[in-house]
């Protein structure tokens, strides 16, 4: 399903939460993704990955519906939710 999607920094929520940053602060992004409920992970443009501030944590390979297999990094410091409540799981950027 075709859906608006909100991804933001959890290292900077986790800073908001400390005292350190201000909410105002947290980098985040939105955008229209297809969104695979049974799916692990969600794959998402580079460009998103840096707009929100991800930092590679390691590299895996993304395995698509056609069968394609992709190396890309992957990161660990973001969270997302979609339209309908729907909370995606960790993100590959």
């Amino acid at each position: 399903m075709v859906t608006k999607i909100r991804l933001w920094n959890y290292a900077d929520e986790v800073a908001v939460t400390l005292g350190v940053k201000k909410a105002e602060e947290i980098r985040s992004a939105e955008t229209e993704a297809l969104v695979d409920t049974g799916a692990t992970p969600l794959v998402f443009p580079k460009s998103i990955a840096d707009q929100i501030g991800l930092v590679p944590s390691e590299q895996v390979t993304a395995v698509y519906a056609d069968g394609r297999k992709v190396t890309k990094p992957k990161a660990l410091e973001e969270r997302g939710e979609c339209e309908g409540g729907y909370k995606p799981p960790r993100f590959m950027g």
